[in-house]
């Protein structure tokens, strides 16, 4: 029977794990508990970190009474794999839920940082889906940003430098002003982000690199 790892390291937060793809810092140096706020009922929820560490991990997840529920050192859907996975669906537990994020054996995780990745296949966040690639708007120009859901913040939208672009927080409606680079950013659901990132050159063109 596996024994509770016991945490170095509990994150103060509580994750509900509603973004596609949600990545976690923590330091090294010891074992991590992730607290879990309640989850939606009966949804399919994935952690790993494959893909995302080069070292041994090891999951576990624990109902509010310490049981586990699952658990998982290497994972199966990758060749000569020491990353580990678990997936798990929500309707088997009640609130109280958390994870524990640690190497192999329970051994203290020992580098610098390593990222936890959360796939929730319910509720993805939103995207930018308008306008297509590429397009070339004139200096000064609007050009209306889509979404390709519903979000429930008021003021969804926003740019990381508004002296190289300008967006309309409720509308999504942006002008490029000069060469640079600019993210725009779409707050979806319950802090889920989507960030397009834009190249201007020359003030005459804008190409997306990447969401």
């Amino acid at each position: 029977m596996h024994a509770q790892c016991v945490p170095t390291f509990t994150d103060p937060n509580l994750h509900n794990p509603v973004c596609s793809f949600q990545w976690l810092n923590y330091p090294s140096g010891g074992q991590v508990r992730i607290n879990l706020s309640p989850l939606t009922f009966n949804n399919t929820y994935t952690f790993t970190t494959v893909g995302e560490s080069s070292e041994d991990t090891f999951l576990a997840l624990y109902d509010s009474s310490g049981t586990l529920l699952a658990s998982n050192d290497d994972a199966s859907d990758c060749i000569n794999c020491k990353q580990s996975t678990i997936q798990f669906n929500s309707q088997s537990f009640y609130s109280g839920a958390y994870v524990i994020l640690s190497q192999s054996g329970c051994r203290d995780l020992d580098i610098g940082n390593i990222r936890f990745n959360v796939i929730n296949n319910y509720d993805p966040p939103p995207r930018i889906i308008e306008p297509v690639v590429p397009f070339y708007p004139c200096k000064g120009q609007s050009v209306q940003l889509k979404a390709s859901a519903i979000v429930l913040p008021t003021k969804p939208w926003s740019s990381s430098d508004p002296s190289i672009a300008t967006v309309d927080p409720e509308t999504g409606e942006v002008k490029f002003l000069k060469e640079g680079i600019v993210k725009i950013k779409l707050l979806g659901n319950l802090t889920c982000e989507t960030i397009r990132t834009y190249n201007i050159i020359n003030t005459q063109t804008s190409a997306i690199t990447h969401d």
